[in-house]
């Protein structure tokens, strides 16, 4: 019943794809077909259900250690890549990307370090930008986080079926950390898993530990970056 109903989802959303190009539309009969796409896209993100049987235990997670800059655990078998952009503020800006999936669950931190220290405004704007979307996006929840020598918000997202929970942090006033969970559908019924993922989440020199409790090799890997 779901795949007929996702099929004919599609069907409806290329037709009315097809109508927004055609010549000729006066901008009432636009204004109707753009209502009807954004009604299609809620029922489509309405369509799937959250698996009712998984837990932050059944996961398997592993501990991301990048040093001195933060940790966190992540579900295994992680990919990473970086890249680059151009801030006409910051001017060249490399984030780096570590991204899991588990259970249908994709989990994702990005992190990048800006070439000056931000201004409390300029913080705020970063967070604003990074974290709350101009492309009409849904925006169901934002709230204020914190971390030590953090500032932070958390925000769930919804783009089209699929729904976003992220928490953003600025680090010093110099480094931007964006932890996300993305699921295709509504993310917030795995609070236990999302709790999980964030609480786990240290910024900052790493505590030092004496004796044979300092080193986990099988759960704990270390990254240079």
């Amino acid at each position: 019943m779901k795949q007929l109903l996702g099929h004919a989802l599609k069907q409806i959303q290329l037709r009315l794809q097809q109508a927004f190009k055609l010549r000729g539309q006066n901008d009432s009969t636009k204004h109707v077909y753009q209502r009807l796409f954004i009604l299609i896209i809620m029922i489509s993100g309405c369509s799937s259900e959250p698996p009712t049987d998984i837990s932050a235990d059944q996961i398997l997670w592993q501990t991301y250690d990048s040093q001195a800059a933060f940790r966190l655990r992540i579900p295994e078998k992680r990919k990473e890549w970086s890249n680059e952009f151009h801030s006409n503020e910051f001017g060249t800006i490399r984030i780096h990307h570590v991204q899991a999936n588990s259970h249908g669950l994709e989990f994702r931190v990005n992190f990048n370090e800006f070439n000056q220290r931000l201004t409390e405004d300029q913080v705020r704007q970063e967070l604003q930008n990074v974290a709350i979307p101009s492309d009409g996006t849904l925006i169901h929840e934002q709230t204020t986080v914190s971390q030590p020598d953090c500032v932070g918000v958390e925000v769930v997202l919804q783009r089209g079926p699929n729904y976003t929970v992220g928490r953003y942090y600025i680090h010093k006033s110099k480094r931007l950390y964006s932890l996300l969970v993305t699921a295709p559908w509504d993310v917030r019924h795995q609070s236990d898993i999302i709790s999980h993922f964030f609480d786990s989440f240290e910024v900052g020199e790493k505590p030092q530990v004496v004796g044979a409790a300092a080193v986990d090799s099988e759960s704990t890997t270390n990254n240079q970056i």
